[in-house]
């Protein structure tokens, strides 16, 4: 049976973490160091290969997301792989709060299980602490206009009102598969997942950036940003005019591999490009007479046929037609039980698009539809009751989209079919 708060909860396991500074003098003298490239260390949970294949100082990582990039945990709300959250530190007990608020006249709610740090935040709001179910306490957040908030000015120093010890700042953590670094689509490390990485940022520009870019992203797969490789990199910028020169996080655009992606169902993102290209060609496949005829027992000589019986090639040919033409309209007696499995909503978009409709756009699937109608009164399976009666797309079988496909194909001009050439002949 499942338990009431956890059963339902849902997170990303966390193999390794990847740093944007490193410590200076051992973590002793202050915040960390920032620097133009990808700490990956072995205290942080990094292995053995990736150290190995990440060595030095790497300025792009490749990576992928598990689920899309606005995911939720269905039970707290919090998001799955693209974190944005106000969170304040303290010296010894780690978080203590984060909460959404944007300002004081912009406010939101944050959550801490310190109740002490609970009276005094909302005390600054004139407010009093809500205690939760989960044993949490809510209270307001102001984001930049809380004491505790670490604002500063273009010089780096606090701005009045702040306390000395304010270490409260916006903060994105990144949570995503770490690829293999190879891009060669033809290697069998292409797109292997080394683990579950997860990086933190406090730069603004980074959080509008990235998350900007996963936007750019699913103009190119489609709305999609999940399973869809991405690369990761350091980006040279000088936030203010006079101000030092920073290294925010950006997504390096490689539109044609997020459209190769985008048209790639999640099942298989991880097969090699040879075997993923094999399997498109056998869902394309015209099966007709021609192409199975080898296969098919031969008529024997005339002069080895008994007078007294049928001629045998009239036989298998007539046989053969039968056992074809039942099989298409689904009379065979005992017919595939994959034949008659209901297509999943990925099955039905990818015949969407083979018949020139975008999924989600009504107005462009009449195409689709009609070919729907067709496979329907080709097997029997549905009749419109009336004029505008649309056929259910949820009566969507293997056997249907089979005869989709046949038929679309078939409807192709000869310049976009595929002719296999003997190289004897061609010779």
């Amino acid at each position: 049976m499942p338990i009431t708060g956890l059963s339902d909860r849902r997170r990303l396991p966390r193999l390794l973490k990847i740093r944007l500074g490193v410590r200076r003098n051992g973590g002793s003298d202050g915040p960390p160091k920032e620097v133009d490239y990808f700490v990956f260390k072995k205290e942080d949970g990094a292995t053995d290969e990736i150290l190995k294949l990440y060595s030095g100082t790497p300025k792009a990582i490749r990576m992928m997301l598990p689920f899309e990039v606005d995911a939720l945990d269905p039970k707290s709300g919090d998001e799955l792989v693209w974190n944005e959250n106000n969170r304040a530190y303290g010296r010894a007990h780690g978080l203590k709060c984060k909460g959404h608020g944007g300002s004081a006249s912009e406010p939101d709610f944050a959550e801490t299980d310190d109740e002490e740090w609970a009276k005094r935040i909302a005390g600054n709001a004139k407010a009093q602490p809500v205690k939760l179910p989960n044993g949490r306490y809510r209270i307001p957040c102001w984001g930049r206009d809380c004491p505790k908030y670490a604002a500063t000015d273009q010089d780096g120093k606090k701005l009045p009102g702040h306390d000395a010890d304010a270490a409260c700042k916006a903060v994105v953590v990144l949570r995503a598969f770490l690829l293999h670094p190879t891009d060669d689509v033809s290697s069998k490390d292409y797109c292997r997942v080394l683990g579950v990485a997860e990086i933190a940022s406090g730069s603004r520009n980074t959080m509008i950036d990235v998350r900007s870019s996963f936007e750019v992203v699913k103009l190119y797969t489609g709305g999609r940003t999940a399973a869809v490789p991405f690369k990761l990199i350091r980006r040279p910028m000088k936030t203010t005019s006079t101000g030092p020169m920073h290294f925010t996080l950006t997504i390096e655009p490689t539109p044609e591999e997020w459209q190769r992606f985008g048209m790639t169902p999640p099942s298989q993102v991880f097969l090699p490009e040879a075997k993923r290209a094999e399997l498109a060609a056998l869902a394309a496949a015209d099966v007709n007479f021609d192409s199975v005829k080898d296969l098919l027992p031969r008529a024997l000589p005339a002069a080895d046929i008994p007078a007294e019986s049928e001629p045998l090639g009239e036989l298998v040919t007539a046989d053969r037609d039968q056992v074809l033409d039942d099989a298409q309209r689904g009379d065979d007696p005992d017919p595939d039980p994959e034949l008659e499995r209901e297509l999943s909503q990925l099955e039905r978009d990818e015949l969407k698009q083979l018949c020139g409709g975008v999924p989600g756009q009504p107005q462009t699937l009449e195409k689709f539809r009609e070919m729907v109608a067709a496979a329907y009164s080709w097997f029997d399976t549905w009749h419109a009751e009336g004029e505008g009666d649309r056929p259910p797309l949820g009566l969507l079988q293997v056997k249907h989209a089979r005869f989709i496909k046949e038929q679309v194909l078939a409807e192709a001009p000869a310049s976009q079919q595929v002719i296999d050439i003997d190289p004897d002949e061609a010779a």
